[in-house]
């Protein structure tokens, strides 16, 4: 009992000790000449109750960022020169109360996980509370909410509330589970009034506080306070080992990005395809909304259009974004852009359920990726999955991770890389069960690089190669030799020569130099070893297109037709009218198979001992049996295909097994609508349509291939040639797959049209809008909607700002008229013109555009006469609610051209200009021109002295 009680004593002034060391660091007990390390932190206090910064890591160039983006260097200094530097270049903008520096040494690495931005593992000192997380680092407004913390430590889960949470000190390798909540308010009791009043109940969240309550926390997962019962909602919960937790992942398995965590501040990371933005700026239709980076790194802005920020922190993009946006929009100095979440954009192709472009986190890897894409095709082969990037390929081994677990096999992912699965002709490193030809589960002739193995083996196999793979590895993928196998004389075809094998030799020596490594596509045969089955048996070869080619044992009144039923008979493939027999002493005996079973020769050749039967592969050249076949026996190619013709049907052969026969579609080839007529009941004929360029270029499973049946006819159209050269060819071309092109184009007509083609390659196929043409009012026809629809499109604000959205969808049946400029005027909408009339040179009717002003269209008419009376010239404006209009002063306009002086001029205006002698003075001058001369009349009169006074 003594014992115990010294211990206990001795433990609580060790922890003691080790508390007051801790605090001497805080206090700047490190020595202040000790080095800046990469790793270690810097905790600011500052002045005015103004808190602590959270903290400031030191990261690998040797500099702290502060929250507003300032960056500091310490490269060489130690602790007294870096605090210097931080007053000196800090001052201005944080009110520092005092510096102090942490080594990595007094360092703590927590996994933080939770409702927080960011979730990641984070530096804390040793002797940190679960109260001060949020004082070291910003997890969480705490103004607001308050939080309930789940601590993972050695695989238990404890339940701590934020009331409890200064109890406990975090250990080297915890996590941390942050749960929010919204504030408890609770009622009290104004001495003065006696009403109630709500008052905020906070968490202890200042950092002397933190400190201060370290001193009383012991070092292990108990409370401080003995005496003190742990509620049963704080009680260590045991986790069960079989079922994992689905809301707390095991701190172990937390991998942290730390050069992520170091720059968590959004301001410093760098922006990428797949990220989101909120721009706000109030009163402006088209903001305070989410703006995608897209896949070429740009975002769309109102009356701007496209602006590149990918690769931009966000606080060059805010620049980027603001010096943009100044000059169409004002009010600018409330302008809000933030990082709403970070995606990536990830591409997944080839032996996948749902090909195509999948958006993951920005935590997000391959197998994620793979799981958005639908997973595996059955056939994938998983070993040689591609990781393509700018042009460059990566080879990994999926399946190495999936029996290791090794995340480092996996390559990283970033935004826009390209993923792609492919097929596998072999059973090794398939997912799932590989497609089935001629109810066999490999088909070695579709990759020339896959290893064979027959023989007196267990299993004969195909397999994909790999490097470095060698003669035993590839017997034992085949489960091993049998006991009548010869092993002292194993055939190895690798390379450009055979090569003999005594696997017997190399286990008895152990030389690597005795061991083979196989070249791709390498074929392993391993003989019987007939001795060794009974006295005086002979064996006898079998090779080429038969069903199990290899060394067969025989004896006395064995025949030829014996061996050839031994090896399974020929393939479908075996020219049976060339078989070949290969005698021991070197000659060749021809024999006609074929002949034999038709009855014209009878008779089989002698077979010996030693003796190999060979049977080559027919060509589709040289056979002409399928004359003699039925029609339900055969199947026709026709169309674009370079050997057309009439092939043999066999159930086990496909739709591409057949093209790859018949030589392949031609250049001119129209592969997305290729036709298959299968014949049907009482006579009837059935047509489907395949997309063969879409499963080519797309992908797809090899269920999607139509389905062959005797009698079938396969036709590939041709696409349609130039319709000004060829109107025969491409009036055979449905309407449901064309697109009309009229108007002022170079060659208008009627054109195929697929999913992959887009407006601008329509016009290019016509070779270009003509010169006349007006690119400002094209009009686009929609005919395969319900009812028909029509889009205009301005073709030259396209080229003005390359916005890809400004472009109208067109699909199969549609029509596009480009109108001409030189229309009529009496062909114009009224409200697209504005008419000039009065004392100019050519009055009429002319085009508006929104940039246009008086003196444009005073241009245009050739200007005003030297009649014109241009300080009165009239615009009347019925383009709006009401009729009105102004007068304008064309030569007080010269005398100052400001600008803004001209008056506004609208669609459908009325600009009239007078003559001058209709102008109020020339009015005048005549009448008194008039009174002039009647006075000259009357002094005439009187002189003659025919009136007197």
């Amino acid at each position: 009992m003594t014992t115990l009680y010294y211990k206990g004593i001795c433990g609580r002034l060790l922890q003691t000790l080790a508390i007051l060391l801790l605090l001497g660091v805080y206090s700047g007990g490190v020595s202040a000449n000790a080095p800046i390390e990469k790793g270690g932190v810097f905790i600011i206090k500052l002045n005015d109750d103004g808190g602590t910064l959270p903290l400031l890591q030191v990261d690998e160039a040797m500099a702290i960022t502060f929250p507003d983006g300032m960056i500091l260097n310490f490269m060489g200094m130690d602790e007294e020169a870096a605090s210097a530097e931080i007053h000196r270049e800090a001052h201005e903008s944080y009110n520092i109360e005092s510096i102090n520096y942490i080594a990595p040494t007094g360092l703590i690495n927590i996994a933080i996980l939770g409702d927080i931005q960011n979730p990641g593992k984070y530096p804390f000192p040793n002797d940190s509370l679960l109260t001060s997380l949020n004082s070291y680092h910003s997890f969480f407004d705490d103004t607001d909410v308050d939080a309930d913390f789940t601590l993972i430590r050695s695989s238990q889960h404890i339940k701590v509330s934020a009331e409890k949470s200064a109890q406990w000190q975090l250990e080297a390798d915890d996590a941390v589970l942050i749960s929010l909540r919204e504030k408890v308010r609770e009622k009290t009791v104004d001495p003065q009034n006696q009403q109630g009043s709500d008052q905020e109940i906070s968490p202890q969240s200042d950092l002397e506080n933190n400190q201060s309550a370290g001193i009383e926390a012991p070092a292990s997962v108990t409370p401080v306070n003995e005496e003190e019962s742990i509620p049963e909602a704080t009680e260590p919960e045991l986790a069960d080992p079989g079922v994992p937790d689905p809301e707390v992942a095991d701190a172990s398995d937390v991998e942290v990005d730390m050069s992520a965590v170091r720059k968590k501040d959004p301001v410093h990371y760098q922006l990428q395809s797949g990220d989101i933005l909120v721009i706000g700026l109030p009163g402006e239709e088209g903001f305070n909304t989410n703006f995608l980076i897209g896949r070429d790194g740009t975002i769309h802005l109102p009356e701007i259009g496209q602006l590149k920020i990918a690769g931009l922190t966000l606080r060059a993009a805010d620049k980027a974004i603001y010096t943009a946006l100044s000059d169409v929009f004002l009010g600018l100095d409330k302008l809000t852009i933030h990082l709403r979440e970070k995606r990536l954009l990830i591409n997944v192709l080839g032996f996948v359920n749902e090909p195509g472009e999948v958006e993951l986190p920005s935590t997000g890897n391959i197998q994620m990726a793979i799981t958005e894409a639908g997973g595996f095709v059955d056939g994938a082969q998983l070993n040689k999955l591609q990781l393509r990037r700018d042009g460059k390929k990566t080879v990994f081994n999926f399946k190495r991770y999936l029996d290791t677990g090794d995340p480092s096999v996996l390559p990283e992912i970033k935004s826009l890389d390209e993923i792609f699965v492919p097929t596998s002709p072999g059973l090794s490193s398939v997912h799932g069960e590989p497609r089935a030809v001629d109810n066999k589960a490999v088909d070695s002739v579709s990759d020339r690089t896959v290893i064979k193995v027959f023989g007196e083996v267990l299993k004969p196999v195909s397999f994909p190669f790999e490097e470095g793979i060698n003669v035993v590895d590839a017997l034992l993928k085949g489960g091993g030799v049998t006991r009548y196998a010869n092993v002292e004389q194993i055939r190895v075809l690798s390379g450009l020569e055979p090569k003999m094998f005594n696997l017997k030799q190399f286990l008895e020596s152990g030389k690597d130099e005795d061991l083979p490594i196989l070249d791709p596509g390498a074929t392993i045969f391993v003989a019987q070893q007939v001795d060794s089955v009974s006295g005086g048996a002979r064996k006898v070869y079998v090779m080429g297109q038969v069903q199990n080619p290899g060394a067969f044992e025989t004896s006395e009144g064995v025949g030829f037709l014996d061996v050839i039923a031994n090896s399974g008979g020929p393939t479908q493939y075996a020219d049976i009218r060339s078989v070949r027999l290969l005698k021991s002493d070197g000659t060749v005996v021809p024999f006609n198979f074929q002949a034999f079973t038709e009855g014209r020769i009878s008779g089989f050749p002698a077979i010996d001992s030693g003796d190999a039967v060979f049977f080559p592969e027919k060509g589709p050249e040289s056979d002409q049996s399928w004359i003699k076949l039925k029609t339900s026996g055969s199947l026709k190619i026709l169309g674009a295909i370079k050997k057309p013709g009439r092939y043999e049907w066999a159930p086990s052969v496909d739709f591409m097994d057949y093209l790859s026969n018949a030589g392949g579609p031609t250049n001119n080839a129209d592969l997305a609508h290729v036709k298959i007529i299968r014949p049907g009941p009482n006579d009837e004929r059935n047509v489907i349509e395949f997309n063969m360029q879409e499963f080519i270029e797309i992908g797809g499973a090899w269920s999607d291939m139509p389905e062959l049946t005797g009698g079938t006819t396969i036709v590939i159209p041709e696409l349609p040639e130039n319709p000004t050269s060829n109107k025969s060819t491409w009036l055979k071309l449905p309407k449901e797959n064309a697109i009309y092109l009229m108007g002022a184009v170079a060659k208008p007509g009627r054109f195929a049209f697929n999913e992959e083609m887009g407006f601008l390659d329509l016009i290019s196929a016509a070779e270009g809008p003509s010169a006349e043409a007006d690119l400002s009012k094209i009009r686009v026809i929609h005919r395969n909607k319900r009812a028909p629809k029509v889009s205009k499109l301005d073709l030259v604000r396209y080229f003005e700002t390359g916005d890809d959205t400004l472009l109208p969808e067109v699909k199969p049946g549609d029509a596009i008229f480009f109108p001409s400029s030189e229309r009529r005027w009496v062909e114009k909408d009224p409200e697209d013109t504005v008419r000039i009339m009065g004392a100019v040179y050519v009055a009429g009717r002319y085009d508006f555009t929104n940039n246009m002003t008086i003196l444009d269209l005073l241009a245009e008419a050739q200007g005003p006469k030297e009649t014109a009376y241009i300080e009165k010239i009239l615009i009347v404006n019925s383009s709006c609610c009401e009729n009105r209009s102004t007068t304008f002063d064309l030569m007080d306009f010269m005398k100052d051209p400001d600008p803004s002086r001209l008056p506004v001029l609208r669609a459908g205006d009325t600009v009239f200009v007078p003559e001058l002698t209709q102008s109020y003075w020339h009015i005048i001058m005549e009448r008194v021109a008039d009174a002039a001369t009647i006075l000259t009349v009357i002094q005439f009169l009187w002189n003659l002295g025919w009136i007197t006074p």
